[in-house]
């Protein structure tokens, strides 16, 4: 199952295009939710996101949450994304 997110910021940014056509909520709290509804259906769940790495600490509505999307939902098997424009090194699990 694929599940995709853009950071809640882009009602502000994108106001004049998305307002009362789409709804963006926080990228944790809601693939938790989807996580739950698609878990008996599939066999992997991957979350694309538009967003970047912030491990500053996880505050409801962040733009780049990506981080905690891999790390404090359980159910997602893969992420994938890009928003920061930096190059991520990190080690997850002893996997790059």
């Amino acid at each position: 199952g694929l599940m995709g997110f853009v950071p809640p910021q882009i009602m502000n940014w994108d106001k004049a295009n998305l307002e009362g056509k789409v709804k963006a909520k926080d990228i944790v709290k809601t693939a938790k939710i989807m996580v739950d509804k698609m878990k008996n259906d599939v066999d992997v769940i991957v979350a694309l996101a538009h967003s970047g790495v912030d491990k500053s600490g996880y505050n409801e509505g962040m733009e780049n949450a990506a981080f905690y999307l891999a790390t404090e939902v359980p159910g997602v098997d893969a992420v994938l994304m890009g928003h920061s424009h930096t190059e991520v090194t990190d080690i997850f699990n002893g996997v790059p």
